[in-house]
């Protein structure tokens, strides 16, 4: 990182917002800094983009630990000659943050600094009398008056850190390297230490709140029932959609839940669950943990993408298309076996009344000309083949039927 150029600027606490822990604050304006260098405000107007996307406030530009981000910048931008941002806090998070606790505790008390670490992109130097092509004339003169060795004209910011530097951090830095406190910096600062004496007493308050908290967020990790012992990796409120799976298929077996995170279509491991009945205790579930430190890391969203809960919400889906399909057809096939049996009935009642009819020719006919008299007369008797065709029928149609049902 010996590209990385880090410079604490002369800043200025333009406004606070205690029930946010927010801070508005100038970080750099195109003041001469003690190492005789001028970052010019349109600098930084083309090297802010990748900062936004990851906006850190860091803790005296240390890169080492995660709790070594106490904040982020909620706006960045150039303004009146300036770079300026507003600073959040991670005060009051679910998880203590002592640093950030005590970052807030001075900015507060506007007795914050900042610093800005950022990468040199273009810029020119002053060692010549006569300004570099595309420089303005008087604006090179001024700078070489005021002593300037180097103007800075595009940089990329990389991070921005709050530092224990009290206001006129220029001059104290310079006087702690060169090993002069000088008195009258003493003097100037006696009534920003009077205010840090006075914040100094609230510590114990605070060490009390975050405490509390700690014992807090503690008790929402862990959680018990009667089945299983449930382990917290991530605030539920952060998802929108929930998966469950085996994560750990053979005994003693461990449900994983996965939670889909709002506005995005990543998935994390949300909980663990450690199923009792297969002998898990707390204890052994908090070891189990503390062995597997890991184990968010190595659940990949692909892994998960359709486990048994999928499969069985698919099976779910499928067997009520299912049932309302099978009802749909069972309705048309009985509308078709009702209209079926409806015409068989029209068709035997028919076919029974020309029998009938033929009986009673058949029987006049014996009247008249005798008995054994009618076979010389021709009468129609294949009425009976027509019913039996009919009552096929309405086997055949009744057999598909209730082979569809079974």
């Amino acid at each position: 990182m010996d590209n990385i150029i880090r410079r604490v600027m002369a800043s200025e606490i333009k406004g606070i917002a205690p029930k946010n822990f927010t801070v508005e604050v100038v970080i750099s304006d195109q003041t001469v800094d003690r190492f005789k260098e001028v970052i010019k405000a349109s600098a930084w107007k083309k090297g802010l983009g990748n900062f936004k996307e990851h906006p850190v406030l860091l803790s005296s530009h240390n890169y080492h630990g995660l709790m070594n981000q106490i904040g982020e910048a909620s706006t960045i931008g150039v303004k009146d000659d300036s770079l300026q941002a507003k600073f959040k806090y991670y005060v009051n998070e679910e998880v203590p943050n002592l640093e950030a606790a005590w970052g807030w505790v001075l900015a507060s008390k506007g007795v914050a600094a900042y610093s800005v670490g950022f990468i040199r992109k273009a810029g020119y130097s002053l060692d010549e009398e006569d300004p570099p092509k595309g420089v303005d004339e008087e604006e090179y003169a001024q700078f070489q008056k005021a002593g300037v060795r180097y103007v800075y004209t595009d940089v990329e910011l990389l991070e921005c850190s709050h530092v224990l530097v009290p206001a006129n951090p220029m001059c104290l830095q310079n006087s702690f390297e060169q090993g002069n406190v000088l008195r009258s910096l003493e003097e100037q600062a006696y009534p920003m230490l009077a205010e840090l004496e006075a914040a100094l007493k609230d510590v114990s308050q605070y060490q009390s709140v975050l405490k509390e908290d700690r014992e807090f967020f503690e008790g929402k990790l862990w959680e018990e029932s009667d089945t299983e012992i449930m382990h917290r990796l991530m605030d539920p409120s952060l998802c929108s959609k929930f998966r469950s799976f085996m994560l750990k298929k053979t005994k003693p077996r461990i449900r994983g839940i996965m939670g889909k995170l709002k506005d995005s279509e990543d998935w994390k491991l949300q909980s663990l669950r450690f199923l009792k009945e297969d002998g898990w205790t707390m204890e052994d579930a908090k070891a189990w943990v503390k062995a597997h430190p890991d184990l968010g890391k190595s659940i990949d969203e692909e892994e998960i993408a359709m486990k048994l809960e999928d499969f069985e919400e698919t099976m779910e889906s499928l067997k009520a298309k299912f049932n309302v399909d099978f009802e749909a057809q069972m309705k048309i096939s009985l509308e078709s076996m009702t209209e079926t049996l409806r015409v068989a009935a029209e068709e035997i009642a028919a076919k029974t009344l020309a029998m009938l009819d033929v009986e009673l020719e058949k029987r006049k006919i014996e009247e008249i000309i005798g008995e054994g008299k009618d076979k010389e007369v021709e009468t129609d008797t294949k009425d009976t083949d027509g019913v039996l065709a009919v009552f096929n029928s309405i086997t055949e149609e009744m057999k598909r039927a209730f082979d569809v049902q079974s």
